[in-house]
């Protein structure tokens, strides 16, 4: 309940702000390189965080109360869920061609754009969980589900960044230890450092001192590619089911820990998502790059969450230890795939590592998709086998009609 209240609080908080900066001209100033369009869809994607770490709040609070009933508009919420299963990528096609066409032209801007960006974002991560656990018939805990998205929302994300900001102070450290020596590259580094930091609000002055600093650094090139395909992989990848983790005391399913993992993936990706793409011309190629980022997200973390659950269950920690690893592995392959073709001018890639790149992007969806159809079918055929007792419950669950599964529906009343 605490998480929910803090995160709510933390994002209206947030959204607030950046309503604040698209209302008033002269704050605006304060970051130059940002639209009011933007800073609307900001501060709109701020309020709906809040609003699910909220929800989380009151299901903990009834839970506590003893009433494990669902809110009275679930039933409203269920049928918006089969509307996003079979509706979904006509509604982000309408919302990607909305967003392009009123990017920059005011006061349109203002008022569609924001709803273009939030829809552009949720209904992809929505439609592949609706996916993955289509086949799946599990009972349902709204309580569970909503602390899964609190703690996807929170605990995966705050970590994640934590420990990269960490490892980036460290890496400050052992540079500056390095450069001692070389007070000449130490003095071009540092210049370099400023003007990274001037133009962080201005993306055509960053992406010029970054072609700039590439051109005259290549070692940076190798850096980027490392941290972005090996460093920043092994640590989210870690970090993203510490709601799956949250849940090791209950005794659930691999398939429930599949769903539970699959959530917090989604989570993560929604929130980076939605606070990642409100800024840059290139509005429309970044949303349909994150199609291919929220999928991944999802299978690696449901994958990671399926073997937690095997290991905690069956002891199976080697394939644990091959379910994190493959999930790094995807995790790094699409970084540096999507790395690679959408900075290929600015690193100054010749072409066949674009097409490698492209060749990656496209085998690492194919893989996603295989993970999550094939774990959510064997889930469903082997959910009471895996592990010993009555299935618990699960935050994603299936309404049935007769004997055909329907999407992220539910069967409670």
């Amino acid at each position: 309940m605490a998480l929910g209240l803090l995160g709510a609080l933390f994002f209206w908080s947030q959204a607030v702000g950046a309503l604040t900066l698209g209302l008033v001209p002269s704050l605006r100033n304060l970051m130059p390189g940002m639209r009011r369009g933007s800073l609307f869809a900001l501060a709109l994607s701020g309020a709906l965080v809040g609003a699910a770490f909220l929800l989380s709040a009151v299901y903990a609070m009834r839970r506590l109360m003893g009433r494990e009933e669902p809110l009275p508009w679930h039933r409203a919420w269920l049928r918006l869920h089969r509307a996003v299963y079979w509706l979904g990528p006509l509604a982000f096609v309408l919302a990607l061609f909305m967003g392009v066409a009123v990017e920059g032209r005011t006061p349109w801007e203002w008022v569609f754009f924001p709803l273009a960006h939030v829809t552009a974002v949720i209904v992809p991560v929505w439609w592949w969980l609706a996916l993955g656990s289509r086949s799946l018939r599990l009972e349902q805990s709204p309580q569970r589900r909503w602390g899964l998205v609190s703690a996807g929302l929170g605990l995966g994300p705050f970590a994640s960044i934590m420990a990269e900001i960490g490892l980036l102070v460290a890496g400050i450290v052992l540079t500056a230890i390095l450069l001692s020596g070389h007070p000449q590259l130490a003095a071009r580094l540092e210049a370099l450092g400023r003007r990274l930091a001037f133009s962080a609000g201005n993306p055509q002055a960053l992406e010029r001192v970054l072609r700039s600093a590439f051109s005259e650094y290549p070692w940076l090139v190798f850096a980027l590619m490392a941290s972005l395909g090996v460093v920043v992989p092994l640590l989210e990848e870690f970090f993203k089911p510490l709601g799956v983790w949250a849940l090791m005391g209950s005794r659930i399913s691999p398939a429930e820990g599949f769903l539970a993992g699959m959530l917090s993936g989604g989570m993560f990706s929604l929130l980076e998502g939605l606070f990642s793409t409100a800024v840059g011309e290139q509005w429309g190629i970044t949303v349909l790059g994150r199609v291919g980022t929220s999928l991944m997200h999802i299978a690696a973390s449901g994958l990671v969450g399926y073997a937690l659950v095997a290991a905690w269950g069956k002891r199976r920690y080697l394939l644990l230890a091959a379910a994190y690893l493959l999930a790094v592995t995807l995790h790094g392959v699409w970084n540096v795939s999507v790395v690679t073709l959408s900075l290929g001018d600015m690193l100054n890639a010749p072409l066949w590592t674009r097409v490698l790149g492209g060749t990656g992007a496209g085998l690492v969806v194919l893989a996603c998709l295989f993970i999550i159809v094939k774990l959510g079918r064997n889930g469903a055929d082997s959910v009471v086998d895996e592990v010993d007792g009555p299935p618990q419950e699960a935050p994603l669950p299936v309404e049935k009609k007769g004997n055909e599964p329907h999407g992220l529906a539910d069967n409670s009343d």
